[in-house]
């Protein structure tokens, strides 16, 4: 019984790997569970306190301005997921252009 039980989560283990593994890979997974979703350079990072969240938000955390870029988090339903892939600098150039076009 013990041994079948070892055998049982080893198996369950290497199923769980495997699935991490291709999670991770630069294919990804959509959210089905399909692959093809590339992982994207956005996050969101919830905080305990909002004192925490203060102090995360006026930290400076790289010189580079374009490296890491810290906001307040809009609602869930206020986020439009599909242009959380889209690059930075593609996102630079279409506000660019909308600018561009209204003014």
């Amino acid at each position: 019984e013990k041994g079948d039980s070892i055998n049982f989560y080893e198996k369950e283990l290497q199923d769980l790997n495997a699935d991490i593994a291709t999670r991770q890979s630069p294919e990804g997974l959509t959210a089905e569970g399909k692959a093809g979703s590339p992982p994207t350079c956005t996050g969101f990072v919830a905080f305990r306190t909002l004192e925490s969240a203060v102090r995360a938000s006026q930290t400076l955390h790289t010189a580079d301005p374009m490296t890491l870029r810290v906001t307040r988090c809009p609602e869930p339903r206020d986020v439009f997921w599909p242009n959380l892939r889209v690059p930075l600098r593609e996102r630079a150039v279409r506000d660019l252009v909308v600018f561009a076009a209204v003014f």
